[in-house]
């Protein structure tokens, strides 16, 4: 008989731990080679009982003693032959079902091995998204630096302008003295010019400090479109961990350029922080492909998706009213920008009149009649105060509206990322779950399959009694009647044989015993897989826990800094 020759080998993997080929060639050998023994016997016991119906055809053998033991030994040589008739049956069919149960546990085998492979690979790959996380912290840390070193020189500038300004005012005052001591006829003229003189100098002063007020103004409302952004990125990666599940990345992509495109047009910061967002589009897209593998695994899909609809929809709400802030804030940033605008003009006005009181200087007695100009420029700059009085009560109301906002950002994430982790941990708990309960079935079967064996065995041992009963029965028979000592040697081979039978079954035990450990210590190191799978993903929260302290440092101290 032509069967498939399998290996009984174990062999170790690269982690030290075991896998077993299940190896069936030398169990094939023995029951063909008891198959063969059988039907020798049969064709032996055919032939003598054909000798014996000839025999008994014979008028004269129909009166003796011979022919009673003849018949009696025909009745026995049947019997025998339908035992060994129905030994062939049970081996084939014992042969057969050996077959289909060393096939089943080798589909097994590769399933685990297939299963320990997979968690081997998601394991790597958790440690290397692990390692990219820490070099991006590190990156964004270094950015933060170089930003503050850019605000340092910033400040550095405008504190030269100041000082430049200061020798300017300086220069004009000693230019106004040296003129007075010129001019000592004219002393009531000249002390009503002074004080015209210092009170636009006030009004310089006063120009130099809104001008700063206002850069500083700048500098607020820009940290504060910061950390909407930063909050409008936290979303974003809520957004991206929830359409993970989805296939539609390509609208993602397009709202995301769209974004960009109008972030663009704002300050550099604000360039920096979009490098930023685009590195973590890229650890989002990493999320993307491991919940596309567990959603392989999962079979209620049609409920997910529900609640993708679900969610999605909240989100784009959310998006839309992120695009009304975005849209207000650059409304604010136009609107400064025209207020400095306005003071550049205001500077170079400054600038003309600074001229015009040099001419005066030099032709005082002329232009008299310029005086009531002045009068109606000091009106000007009341109103001016006015004005920027009114601007620090629009500005405090600005900053209570954009505090309301991002405190309603916070709790939409909140709330987002809650639900979002429970998803997860639900899909977590009940694959881990499917996975025990087909491992404890697999037990289940070969508890059971172990149980046949042992009622196997004990049918032999029924028959092996039975047959030591027959033997002995033989044995009686034999000097009783004197049979040959041929059929004695043939019944004797017949017991070893029986015996090298059980051996061998007994052997088949304890290699099943064997396996059975051995699937017992596979089904424990997979939950130990699963167990350090679960940490793994507590220190993931806990790494993104701590990012985001840092950010809120970070964000704290540049604030502070400003």
């Amino acid at each position: 008989m032509n069967k498939e020759n399998n290996n009984t080998t174990l062999t170790q993997n690269q982690n030290g731990r075991k896998t077993m080929k299940i190896n069936s060639n030398e169990m094939d050998q023995f029951v063909d080679s008891r198959i063969v023994q059988l039907q020798k016997q049969l064709l032996e016991k055919d032939l003598e009982i054909e000798n014996l119906s000839k025999l008994n055809q014979d008028p004269k053998n129909q009166n003796s003693n011979k022919y009673r033991l003849m018949e009696i030994k025909q009745q026995t040589l049947q019997t025998e032959n339908q035992q060994l008739k129905t030994q062939l049956q049970q081996y084939e069919s014992l042969n057969k079902t050996q077959q289909r149960k060393c096939e089943q546990y080798q589909i097994q085998i590769e399933q685990l091995s297939s299963v320990f492979e997979e968690t081997q690979k998601q394991l790597e790959q958790e440690r290397q998204e692990k390692y990219n996380i820490q070099f991006q912290q590190s990156s964004n840390h270094m950015d933060v630096q170089q930003e503050k070193i850019l605000i340092k020189t910033q400040l550095d500038n405008l504190r030269k302008e100041k000082s430049q300004l200061i020798l300017k005012v300086k220069e004009l005052e000693n230019s106004l003295q040296l003129h007075e001591q010129n001019t000592n006829s004219n002393c009531s003229e000249l002390s009503s010019l002074k004080q015209q003189l210092q009170q636009q100098i006030q009004k310089t002063s006063e120009y130099l400090e809104k001008t700063q007020a206002l850069e500083i103004k700048n500098t607020l409302l820009e940290a504060q479109t910061k950390s909407n952004h930063s909050q409008n990125d936290e979303l974003r990666n809520l957004r991206s961990q929830v359409i993970q599940l989805q296939k539609d990345k390509n609208s993602l992509l397009e709202i995301q350029q769209e974004l960009e495109t109008k972030l663009r047009l704002q300050t550099e910061h604000v360039l920096k922080l979009q490098n930023l967002l685009n590195d973590k589009t890229k650890q989002l897209n990493k999320y993307q492909e491991k919940l596309n593998q567990i959603e392989s695994i999962e079979e209620d899909n049609s409920i997910l998706q529900q609640d993708l609809e679900k969610i999605t929809n909240s989100l784009e709400e959310i998006q839309l009213e992120n695009q009304r802030i975005v849209r207000f804030q650059q409304q604010k940033i136009d609107s400064l920008k025209k207020e400095l605008q306005q003071t550049e003009y205001i500077r170079e006005d400054n600038n003309k009149k600074q001229e015009e009181i040099a001419q005066l200087k030099y032709q005082i007695e002329k232009k008299k009649g310029e005086q009531e100009k002045d009068k109606e420029q000091l009106q000007e700059l009341s109103l001016l105060k006015e004005a920027q009085k009114q601007w620090v009560l629009e500005k405090d109301n600005y900053q209570k509206k954009i505090s309301l906002l991002t405190d309603e950002l916070d709790k939409i994430a909140k709330q987002q990322y809650d639900q979002l982790r429970i998803q997860v941990e639900t899909q977590i708990q009940m694959k881990f779950s499917t996975e025990k309960v087909q491992l404890e079935n697999h037990i289940w079967q070969l508890s059971s399959q172990i149980n046949d064996l042992q009622a196997q065995i004990e049918q032999y041992t029924t028959k092996f009694s039975q047959l030591n009963i027959e033997n002995d029965q033989l044995r009686e028979q034999l000097n009783e009647k004197q049979i040959t000592q041929k059929t004695v040697i043939v019944l004797e081979g017949q017991l070893r044989n029986t015996c090298t039978e059980l051996e061998k079954l007994k052997n088949m035990f304890t290699q099943r015993n064997q396996e059975l450990d051995l699937a017992r210590n596979k089904i424990l190191a997979l939950e130990g897989c699963a167990g350090y799978a679960q940490e793994l993903e507590k220190k993931v929260q806990t790494l993104m826990q701590d990012n985001q302290r840092l950010n809120s440092i970070i964000m704290d101290r540049c604030k502070n800094n400003w």
